[in-house]
């Protein structure tokens, strides 16, 4: 019974984090995706692709690097912007991100 304890002990116990997870050419394409709304320019593909193959860049590195990035500082700012919306008996602005409105 004790054993099966300490076994389930250790079963249970977290796992350390992962200190270093190498990013990928499609982690690249997905982060253009999935943070700016775009496929990847020739340009920054490159960029990030020599990064990736020459640097041993980490994944949060990379995210990081979309993350701070001018261009989704802007989309971020365009999205938290309020709009106005016309309806018939008022007119009222809200965020387009607010779910509860």
């Amino acid at each position: 019974m004790i054993q099966l304890l300490k076994n389930l002990k250790t079963f249970f116990q977290p796992s350390p984090p992962q200190e270093f997870s190498q990013a990928t050419e499609a982690d690249v394409v997905a982060c253009y995706r999935l943070l700016l709304n775009r496929e990847p320019d020739e340009q920054g593909l490159t960029y990030y692709q020599d990064l990736v193959q020459n640097h041993h860049v980490s994944l949060q590195n990379l995210v990081d690097s979309f993350l701070n990035s001018a261009e989704f500082k802007k989309l971020r700012a365009e999205r938290n912007r309020p709009q106005l919306v016309v309806l018939p008996k008022f007119k009222i602005y809200v965020h387009t991100n607010d779910h509860f409105v």
